[in-house]
């Protein structure tokens, strides 16, 4: 019984993964892999830019109407960020690591993983616990949604280069061609 048990979870995160490099192949909307996510994370997700405007958002109870008080007309409360960042050892602007964090007034629980590319943060993934609370293996979840989602962001967001490097350069791993640092 336990073998089969743990057989269905590594058949579930497989076909999860699975999922998300088929999204990066069809060079989906940010929309399907959040919604792709949730069938495993089971909780809101939304993913904001560098100006912490909300860009796409999924779950059953979506970021608008009453918010939460760290969302204010559709931006990071900064003040949030700031107090986040006082209860954890890395700085939350700049950790690579799913920030866990909860709001000591409404206990509602949050994970936050900043989104890079290189060394550039690019936006934030946030997880908000409005449907199930979240499990020890709930932040590493959330890292390897956050890498599909990297790769997803467009270069034209940012540089206006009109080229996605991080997914050409994954399409390119993942269909078995060689890549090389000088292209």
């Amino acid at each position: 019984v336990l073998f089969n048990s743990v057989l269905a979870l590594f058949t579930k995160y497989t076909e999860w993964d699975s999922s998300l490099k088929d999204l990066v192949f069809s060079n989906a909307p940010i929309e399907d892999y959040l919604k792709t996510g949730f069938s495993v994370l089971g909780n809101s997700l939304s993913v904001h830019n560098n100006n912490y405007n909300i860009i796409a958002q999924y779950g059953p109870r979506p970021f608008q109407g009453n918010v939460p008080h760290m969302l204010k007309s559709s931006l990071i409360d900064p003040d949030f960020l700031i107090n986040v960042d006082n209860t954890v050892e890395e700085s939350v602007f700049y950790s690579r690591k799913a920030i866990y964090y909860q709001d000591s007034l409404t206990k509602r629980e949050y994970l936050l993983l900043n989104l890079f590319a290189g060394n550039t943060a690019i936006g934030r993934l946030i997880v908000e616990n409005d449907h199930r609370s979240f499990l020890p293996q709930d932040s590493q979840l959330a890292v390897h949604l956050g890498k599909y989602l990297e790769t997803s962001l467009s270069y034209i967001s940012y540089s206006g280069s009109g080229k996605n490097l991080r997914r050409d350069s994954l399409l390119d791993f993942l269909s078995g061609k060689v890549h090389s640092d000088e292209k």
